[in-house]
């Protein structure tokens, strides 16, 4: 016990000082912590790998992390098999770091020990290690995986360990091959995998999505995905959550395209409705999904099926997307070409009240991109409507005209400004001083004298301003300027300025 607490002492203290240490101090402590490591102490465990982890991210240089990556290479087998939870985690997340250095090893080990692991967050653990590192799977370990994550999926109740168990699967069926869809079609991973897509946590539904996205290519799966799941994804698509309905509409069409016939499901489900309205709505994504769907249920041909449709006023949908959506015009016309091979004419009555000829008249004359399409319809179904492209009208040729002679009008005599000093004013405070009385030209003189006088100060003061460097007269100005003028300075003594400090008179 003595050496275990030393060793224990110097790791601590080294978490402590690590900061303060150079990187060929920190070589020569590796021989303690490899022997720490190799210890079966799971403290002194805990402790050094802690350290490395400390050491990955205060030290970048290639000599550190490449011995870190040796040591911990060899030793993390025994770390999972101690079954110490913090023990676990921290030897994860330090391999999750170091990723980029992880032996091959690990992989096939992670695969074994997933069957008999009962500590699930343990098992959260490894799975997030196994999640985060690039493994290429082949055949016999895949189908190991997708085996062992089956049970544990169907036997779980932690919504985090399922989501993990998911985020694995997605990655495994994406990298496998058709043999790992034979085994996950074998161990029944399809019906686990629809049951919890029932699960009212918004992340396992959209995995589960996912998961399922990757099943519908075994063929063996398909059958299962139409009795069970399509009714549930046609609920989801029902609820308010955007993500939750973009995810089920590209499933939805994804399905559709692989083959899987669900049409008779989907009717039965009173999905029409929900199909018109999501057509007509605002999210861009579901609407571009629901129209694919609308064609491959046209595809089909049963009357029962497309009267359902057009009972909900499809047609009308379909023509207002075709005249305003440019993005979705495409589904929109293969939807209506869908639907007028069934040479029914009542769906022709309808898409005449919705005023349909001269809209696919309107796509062939303007349309660049999708004129050929409207011109099969036009050949096939309305071969009344004209098919000529329209001519680019002859430019009128232009006449010029001799310009208008301009006669300038005669400009008005400015008038003379008027004074800075109103002259009435100053008229009305004479006589309120005097009590004399005024003449009706005396307000008009006292403000010419006035003018010339704030003239001559302001001049005055407008230079010496210059000379001090400044922008802006300031009190001061003023009082130099009438010192500096004998005449001001006569008319304007013993006149005291606020804030202008004083000039000595030199006579």
């Amino acid at each position: 016990n003595k050496p275990t607490q030393d060793h224990l002492s110097k790791i601590q203290a080294m978490k402590e000082s690590i900061r303060n240490q150079k990187s060929s101090e920190i070589q020569k402590c590796m021989p303690m912590l490899k022997d720490a490591i190799e210890s079966a102490q799971e403290n002194l465990q805990l402790a050094t790998v802690e350290l490395f982890s400390d050491l990955f991210y205060l030290f970048r240089e290639n000599s550190v992390q490449k011995e870190v990556a040796q040591i911990m290479n060899a030793n993390f087998i025994n770390l999972l098999q101690t079954g110490n939870p913090q023990l676990v985690k921290a030897s994860c997340e330090l391999m999750t770091l170091l990723r980029g250095v992880c032996a091959k090893k690990f992989r096939d080990f992670i695969v074994t020990i997933v069957e008999k692991e009962e500590n699930e967050e343990n098992l959260i653990q490894m799975l997030n290690f196994f999640n985060h590192c690039d493994y290429t799977l082949d055949a016999q370990v895949a189908w190991k995986l997708v085996k062992a994550l089956k049970l544990k999926l169907d036997s779980c109740s932690d919504d985090d360990l399922v989501v993990v168990i998911l985020e694995v699967l997605d990655t495994a069926l994406k990298l496998s091959n058709q043999d790992t869809l034979n085994c996950a079609n074998e161990t029944g991973l399809g019906s686990v995998v629809l049951f919890q897509l029932g699960n009212p946590k918004l992340e396992i539904k959209l995995l589960c999505m996912k998961v399922i996205g990757h099943l519908k290519h075994a063929p063996e799966m398909l059958n299962l995905i139409r009795d069970q799941g399509v009714s549930i994804i046609v609920a989801h698509l029902k609820e308010e959550d955007p993500e939750l309905m973009n995810g089920a509409a590209s499933l939805l069409t994804d399905l559709a395209k692989a083959g899987v016939h669900f049409r008779d499901v989907l009717l039965n489900r009173n999905f029409a409705p929900t199909l018109v309205r999501l057509a007509t709505g605002n999210n861009l994504e579901v609407k571009a999904s629901m129209l694919e769907i609308a064609k491959y249920v046209f595809s089909d041909q049963k009357d029962s099926n497309t009267f359902e449709l057009v009972e909900n006023n499809i047609i009308t949908v379909l023509c207002r997307v075709l005249e305003r959506d440019l993005r979705n015009r495409k589904v929109a016309l293969e939807c209506i070409f869908e639907l007028l091979k069934s040479q029914n004419d009542l769906y022709k009555a309808i898409l005449e009240t919705c005023r349909f000829p001269r809209l696919i008249e309107k796509v062939f004359a303007e349309d660049i991109i999708h004129r050929n399409i409207a011109k099969q319809i036009i050949e096939d179904h309305y071969p009344e409507v004209p098919r000529q492209l329209p001519q680019p009208s002859p430019q009128p040729k232009v006449t010029p005209t001799p310009a208008k002679k301009v006669t300038k009008k005669p400009k008005k005599p400015k008038k003379p400004k008027k004074g800075i000093f109103p002259k009435s004013l100053l008229r009305r405070r004479l006589r309120q001083q005097n009590g004399t009385r005024v003449s009706e030209t005396s307000g008009e003189y006292l403000g010419a004298v006035l003018e010339y006088l704030t003239a001559e100060v302001l001049d005055g003061a407008g230079s010496v301003t210059l000379l001090d460097s400044k922008k802006r007269i300031t009190a001061r100005h003023l009082l130099v300027a009438i010192r500096m003028d004998d005449e001001l300075r006569e008319l304007l003594n013993g006149v005291v300025l606020p804030e202008a400090g004083h000039v000595p008179i030199n006579n």
